[in-house]
């Protein structure tokens, strides 16, 4: 077993985001929604630190764990059922941010800088 510390907190960083997203955008976006949004964005780093994990932690994910990150977003106050769409479409967020971040990363060694 993986264990499931860097799906975890990338699950929870862009839940997190969007949350903060969807909040500031319920009046209409304004400066003052920088606030909203700047506690989560500093956990960008931490979120994607070990993103190399993450494919061998979701294949060996077991029961106990997915209830983990089910009740990481419990604590974000979402009605009950849509839980299960919320982790699918983060953790396929959290790969594609993942992915850019590295082709970006790639590019930019292949462009010498």
């Amino acid at each position: 077993m993986a264990g499931i510390k860097e799906t975890e907190e990338l699950v929870t960083f862009v839940v997190s985001l969007a949350n903060a997203l969807h909040s500031a955008m319920e009046d209409g976006m304004s400066w003052e929604d920088s606030f909203k949004l700047l506690p989560v964005l500093t956990k960008l780093p931490k979120a994607v630190e070990g993103y190399e994990q993450i494919p061998q932690e979701l294949i060996d994910l077991d029961d106990q764990e997915l209830d983990t990150l089910l009740a990481d977003i419990d604590k974000l106050d979402f009605v009950q059922q849509n839980k299960i769409a919320i982790l699918n479409q983060a953790l396929m967020t959290g790969a594609d941010l993942v992915k850019l971040v590295a082709l970006i990363r790639d590019a930019k060694k292949a462009g010498g800088e």
